[in-house]
């Protein structure tokens, strides 16, 4: 091992103890516990900043999509004069407004479209009622008894 140039037992290792009031002093340590406190508040900032349900641009594009096909076969059941029509429409309406409460929460669709849904499906039922009653009056034989009479 003598050989090794490598090996050179006259080298000894010499340990400098630091102080601790250089160490607190030191710029280095400064910086780094600076940073470090700077990353904890910025990732604090970022979990305080997020919202309960984060949707991608996809997701509320195809809600607001489905919330305008409800709207627009409302408006199509309004304009219609043949109550088996009307009733379809507000069928469809009504399909297209429970859709989306099952895709996403209603205060969330309430955030994205602006519509209140309770209030929206709560009309559309109301349309719908309407209509099995229009069918009643305008074709009395395709009434059917104790349901939604007149």
């Amino acid at each position: 091992m003598s050989d090794s140039p490598l090996f050179n037992p006259s080298m000894t290792m010499t340990t400098t103890s630091v102080e601790p009031q250089k160490i607190w002093k030191s710029k280095y340590f400064i910086h780094s516990i600076s940073i470090v406190g700077f990353i904890l508040v910025i990732a604090l900032l970022s979990k305080w900043s997020e919202s309960d349900q984060q949707y991608s641009k996809y997701f509320i594009k195809k809600i607001k999509y489905i919330m305008e096909q409800a709207i627009r076969n409302n408006s199509l059941a309004q304009q219609d004069t043949n109550p088996i029509l009307q009733l379809t429409h507000c069928n469809y309406a009504l399909a297209y407004a429970r859709m989306i409460r099952h895709i996403a929460t209603d205060r969330d669709i309430e955030a994205v479209t602006g519509i209140d849904i309770h209030e929206l499906t709560y009309y559309l039922e109301e349309c719908e009622n309407y209509s099995l009653k229009n069918i009643g009056q305008q074709c009395p034989t395709m009434k059917v008894d104790n349901v939604y009479s007149v």
